[in-house]
């Protein structure tokens, strides 16, 4: 039918609602069943055609999403829709992975080398904002009737995600390329392309889930819309569930309300929820690119130098609006199948009856979300023009800061800007109250060009003004009887209601009860239904230190602009549907923007961290050495956590055994080398006074000791699984943390399983810290990988009190060198829980199998090993002085001092004494000699050590010299020079020989050293 002119359309429409309302009488006595419809009676139609006698006002939805940001959460994405595509070779070598972030518009693909049995994928998993809906993989051939070892391993990794076989046509590598082609933003094709050459189960995955997204879920997406990133995993370490679980980067292994308890929790103060994304994926991969740490690192060292600029970032991040705009460009990239009709082809004629297709609640929702993006967008510009400013005012010199600023230029804004600013009212802007929303929502499109919209908006202004007379009237007679007149809302579900002070109204509200003679009901009653300065009102209740509620005038005027509200949504919808194709070639751009944003975001974060929290930047170097270091989350909770050091810079001893009593701090010590390993790779400042830090390819953990019944797996079990993963897959630029390793099983099984283990892992060559109860298991390694073992302790000791039987136990947690003291500290424990006669009995026993033990030590046989332990670690000791930059003064007395320790200790091992160990200092002393510090010695220092060496080589000569000569053989131009010490006290000699042994070092063997 045709119109006489667009006024008699707008008219017919506007007519058509008006009459559908008029029959609609809500219930005055129930308060949710105004705001909330009846959901069943919207019916499955995308359109509803209603008559005249039949009123249909669409439900709203209480909850945009647009601030539902959730710093708590271990996901950032918890309603992200992500689909997954698995291709794999006949042999499970290759996999080719390929997910789809339906909310984000995003797809990643990368290649996966398949020899740690899917472990590495199910890393992948772990890394995705979001757990996947779908697992797509290949349907099997007819008639098989045993489950693939994938599908297996995602039933038990991801037991939520649905495995969905996917037909084999829809794995094919010539539509995976093309399916680049079409979707990806163009100046990504040519690169995305590149990687997949030769690369044919990725190009598989890609096809299926692309067609799996636009077939079975039917969402379309424009051309060359889609961000596609080829992820290359060899650029970031490798963490594994276990580790993720057990160090407590993103959740607590026990209950815990602070946020500030896992490594993310004291990570995050992000405010944009694509930083917060950015931070979490940081953590879970961290960069091992040493150029792009040192970027992050520089960055984060120039905003903590500029508090003004760190605080002036954060209030521009802060007044960003929290939307994810990565959302809005799948947004902007989303087709709609079925497009929403315009409301001029729903009116029609029919019979001579009036009939009018009303939009759906859904209809009218995603109108109204839309135009929200729109507004949320146009003001997250103005935001980044703001941060633009603020960067270019402080001239940030570092590269990320350089590169963030440029990204937020104006001149890159420009053309999304004049985009918005050619169809939005200038005045249009975003904002969280509920009547502004809308009101904004109504006047953001410009209505000239459309005269359906543009008396719409004058109808609904009209109706809005009468609603403001009205209110005006009540406040006069309500302020006659009130102390304060009525205020005006909009509640979510966009009816206006009347808002008193309780106090105000309650003693009208009252005596209104007491005249009506409603007393006997219950308060809920009596307030639904009132009266309030002689005016009737219904839907009553009380809110808090406010009475809400209606009167049925305000009621029919609040719908009848609902209405008109609604005409204009739906007619502006079309003008945001014609903005959504402008932005479309600009949606790489908006992407963009957004990892710009989150870059600047976690690195604020980062900042403030460090800042606050007295952090220092790690230099990337070869060697891990740690002065004061601290753990990031215990400190925050503990104010007198006590630091500690960390050395690993000889590069022949990397593995170190920790023991310790329990409760002396062995597991929070190797938790904390972990966890500032992850922060320096993130590029994040560390809890230390000093911090060397070198780049490690996997971090492996064995900590835990629970067991996993689903997997038929005792704690010995688990234990053997997981060590089996961790030397199947471990290099020499790895770090393996172990906790009490062979807990699950006999002492005895125990040890010789966690030394068969630790002598791979040395051969292996990767950066470990064991934590054991294990005493004997560091000199074991030595005698079989000589000088490959470093033995560390933590400190402790058990004080008898005056009674004479009570033993207090000090455990100061600091970490000295050398095997733990007291071994009786788990006896000094039980003292607390046993009765006085079964610790004595356990310290007989003790006793009796400790010099048992003894007997053993003090044959020919371990002298002789002792002799070569020492000889074995002299000529790496001389390498490394030879490779160091001190001045010839500071040489001369450091190796002064290291023949002065190596003499002395080879001569008490000649003389077999049983104290030999405890008069040089013991395990002190030997690991002295594996690790001498490097520095110059005072003169006072040089003195005692001076007299020390007198005293010991004249002893030695008055009471064992010939057993000295004969028990230790020595080449004959060495001999002399020996019986010329012992004529002289002069050191000049010893200098000369000291000083022609280490320059000879370069060119002597270590076997003939050895020999």
């Amino acid at each position: 039918m045709r119109y006489k002119s667009t006024g008699d359309l707008y008219s017919r429409i506007s007519k058509s609602y008006q009459g559908a309302s008029q029959t609609l009488t809500p219930p005055i006595f129930d308060w949710e069943s105004d705001s909330d419809l009846d959901s069943d009676a919207l019916g499955d139609d995308s359109h509803n055609t209603i008559e005249p006698s039949i009123m249909l006002t669409p439900q709203s939805v209480r909850n945009d999403g647009f601030d539902s940001y959730d710093r708590t959460s271990t996901r950032t994405g918890e309603q992200d829709q992500i689909v997954c595509a698995i291709s794999e070779s006949r042999s499970s070598e290759v996999i080719g992975v390929a997910t789809v972030n339906i909310t984000t518009g995003q797809a990643d693909i990368t290649r996966i080398l398949n020899n740690d049995k899917y472990q590495r994928l199910v890393e992948l998993f772990w890394r995705l904002p979001a757990e996947p809906q779908s697992f797509l993989v290949l349907k099997s051939v007819p008639g098989k009737g045993n489950k693939s070892l994938l599908v297996s391993c995602l039933q038990v990794e991801c037991p939520n995600t649905t495995v969905v076989p996917y037909a084999r046509r829809h794995w094919n590598e010539a539509e995976g390329l093309s399916m680049v082609n079409r979707f990806a933003l163009r100046d990504d094709v040519k690169a995305i392309r590149a990687c997949l050459d030769s690369n044919f189960y990725a190009s598989c995955a890609f096809s299926a889930v692309m067609k799996f997204v636009l077939n079975e879920l039917n969402i379309a997406f424009y051309r060359n819309s889609v961000r596609v990133r080829y992820i290359q995993p060899a650029e970031t370490m490798g963490i594994d569930r276990s580790t993720i679980t057990s160090l407590e980067l993103l959740q607590n292994i026990r209950p815990a309300t602070s946020k500030t308890s896992t490594l993310f929790g004291v990570l995050n103060s992000t405010r944009t929820p694509p930083g917060r994304r950015l931070l979490r994926s940081t953590l879970l991969q961290p960069s091992t690119d040493k150029k792009q740490i040192n970027e992050r690192l520089d960055a984060v060292e120039q905003l903590s130098t500029h508090e003004e600029l760190l605080s002036e970032l954060g209030k521009n991040l802060k007044g960003l609006p929290h939307i994810d705009i990565e959302q809005v460009a799948s947004w902007i990239a989303q087709t709609i199948p079925q497009s929403r009709a315009p409301l001029e082809d729903g009116l029609a004629i029919f019979e001579g009856h009036h009939q009018i297709v009303l939009p759906s609640h859904e209809e009218l929702y995603n109108a109204e979300r839309d135009l929200t993006y729109i507004l949320m967008l146009k003001e997250y510009l103005g935001g980044i023009r703001k941060l633009h400013d603020t960067l270019r005012s402080a001239e940030c010199t570092s590269t990320l800061c350089d590169r963030v600023r440029r990204q937020c230029s104006p001149d890159t804004l420009r053309p999304i800007e004049d985009i918005i600013m050619n169809n939005i009212e200038k005045d249009a802007l975003y904002s969280k109250s509920p009547i502004d929303i809308r009101n904004n929502r109504l006047w953001a499109i410009n209505a000239a060009a459309d005269s359906i919209l543009e008396q719409a908006c004058k109808q609904f202004r009209d109706q809005v003004d009468g609603l403001n007379a009205y209110l005006e009237t009540l406040n006069v007679t309500f302020g006659a009887h009130l102390p304060g007149g009525a205020e005006l809302c909009l509640d979510n579900d966009r009816h206006y209601y009347l808002r008193f002070q309780w106090t105000d109204v309650e003693r009208e509200i009252a005596r209104g009860s007491a005249a009506a003679g409603i007393q006997t009901l219950s308060e809920t009653q009596r307030l639904r239904q009132c009266s309030i300065a002689g005016i009737a009102v219904v839907n009553g209740a009380r809110k808090k230190k406010y009475y809400h509620c209606r009167t049925l005038e305000l009621l029919q005027k609040s719908r009848a602009i609902q209405l008109q509200a609604d005409i204009v949504t739906m007619q502006s919808d079309k003008a945001v549907a014609r903005l959504k194709q402008k932005l479309l070639k600009h949606a790489g751009l908006l992407l963009d923007l957004s990892d710009a944003i989150a870059m600047m975001d976690m690195l604020c974060a980062f900042t403030q961290l460090s800042t606050t929290q007295n952090y220092v930047r790690p230099d990337i170097s070869d060697t891990l050495v740690l002065k004061g270091a601290r753990h990031p989350t215990m400190e925050i909770r503990k104010s007198n956590f006590v630091s500690n050091n960390v050395c690993s810079g000889n590069p022949g001893a990397r593995f170190h055994i920790v023991t310790g009593g329990n409760m002396s701090g062995k597991s929070t010590y190797i938790k904390m080398i972990a966890l500032i390993q992850i922060l320096a790779q993130m590029g994040c400042f560390v809890p230390a006074q000093y911090a060397a830090v070198p780049i490690c390819d996997r971090l492996f953990t064995r900590l835990s000791t629970d067991d996993k019944p689903e997997s038929d797996l005792g704690t010995f079990g688990v234990e053997m699984r997981e060590m089996s993963h961790i030397l199947r897959q471990s290099t020499k630029d790895s770090m393996v943390i172990i906790d009490e390793l062979g807990r699950g099983t006999s002492p005895q099984d125990g040890m010789a399983i966690a030394l068969a283990m630790a002598e791979k892992l040395v051969d292996v060559g990767p950066q470990v810290f064991f934590a054991a109860h294990f005493t004997k298991l560091a000199r074991v390694l030595n005698s079989s990988k000589q000088n490959s073992v470093i033995n560390l302790h933590v400190e402790g000791q058990s004080v008898v009190l005056m009674d004479g039987e009570t033993r207090q136990i000090n455990l100061p947690h600091t970490i000295a060198s050398g095997p733990v003291k007291n071994e009786d500290y788990g006896i000094d424990l039980a003292r607390r829980f046993f009765a006085p006669r079964l610790v004595r009995n356990a310290e007989k026993i003790t006793q009796f199998l400790r010099e048992k033990d003894s007997q053993k030590k003090s044959g020919p046989i371990t002298q002789v090993l002792k002799q070569n332990k020492l000889v074995r670690a002299l000529p790496e000791l001389l390498k490394q002085a030879h490779d160091s930059s001190m001045d010839d003064s500071a040489l001369i007395s450091y190796l002064k001092r290291l023949q002065v320790e190596f003499t002395i200790r080879m001569n008490k091992i000649a003389e077999n004494d049983e104290n030999a160990e405890e008069a040089s200092g013991g395990e002190k002393a030997a690991y002295r000699l594996e690790r001498p510090i490097l520095e110059k010695p005072d003169d006072e220092e040089l003195e005692a050590w001076k007299k020390r060496f007198d005293e010991e080589e004249k002893r030695v000569m008055r009471t064992n010299a010939p057993y000295t000569s004969n028990k230790r053989p020595i080449p004959d131009r060495e001999g002399e020079r020996t019986r010329k010490r012992n004529k002289t006290d002069d050191l000049d000699d010893v200098d000369d020989w000291t000083i022609r042994t280490w320059k000879a070092w370069p060119s002597m063997s270590r076997s003939t050293v050895d020999n």
